[in-house]
């Protein structure tokens, strides 16, 4: 899993050409999230209107369709009567998401193929079967590592020292697994809004696109 530059995707599919590669939800929301504060009336109008925050992130939920209609959904959000009263401000973010995301050879067949394959960005099978959907985890690893060595250029003896105590305490929480111990490994509050996303996703029905897209707007962040 990794953000999404096309020069590591590259290199990694020329070296590893087997590797499987996952685009990191939290790097494309930000991304998006760069996208409306470089357009002032849509960060304004963001800023100041609940309604219109849903119904800009409902793009975003695209994240969270089956792959196989994820330009149905596409579609259906911009032809929605709410997406078409705001389409003024809202479509420097749909134009964003199309070029990069979506892809309007695949909508209109002319055009251009997207910058990042749906499969590389879409939430849908990783919600439901409880896969990571960011890499988060291994960020939060490398602050507690920056933390610990509390300087640009550790010596050898710091870094060593900083992996000894990580497999420590990496050897008491096996421990305490095989003594049937109960590990927590995620917060409550991150397994909650998880185990939440995979409810609505598990309700994942085509005809009720907007009504699911709707959902989801209400239990992401950007």
């Amino acid at each position: 899993m990794l953000d999404f530059e096309i020069s590591s995707h590259n290199a990694l599919r020329r070296v590893f050409p087997q590797t499987i590669l996952k685009g990191c939800f939290y790097h494309l929301s930000q991304s998006f999230w760069r996208k409306i504060q470089m357009n002032a009336p849509t960060l304004s109008r963001y800023r100041e209107d609940g309604d219109f925050v849903i119904t800009a992130k409902m793009i975003l939920a695209i994240c969270f369709v089956p792959i196989p209609d994820i330009c149905f959904a596409f579609e259906q959000l911009l032809f929605s009567d709410f997406f078409v009263n705001d389409a003024e401000i809202l479509n420097c973010l749909s134009d964003y998401f199309e070029d990069f995301y979506i892809g309007r050879i695949l909508r209109l067949n002319t055009g251009t193929l997207p910058e990042f394959r749906h499969s590389l960005w879409n939430c849908y099978y990783a919600t439901i079967n409880n896969n990571g959907r960011t890499n988060n985890s291994v960020e939060g690893w490398h602050n507690v590592f920056a933390r610990f060595i509390n300087c640009h250029n550790p010596d050898t003896f710091k870094f060593l020292e900083f992996l000894k105590s990580s497999q420590n305490l990496n050897e008491f929480k096996i421990t305490q697994l095989q003594s049937g111990m109960v590990v927590s490994v995620e917060r409550n509050r991150y397994k909650d809004h998880n185990q939440m996303l995979a409810n609505i996703c598990n309700t994942y029905r085509r005809e009720n696109i907007i009504g699911y897209l709707r959902n989801i707007a209400y239990n992401i962040t950007i």
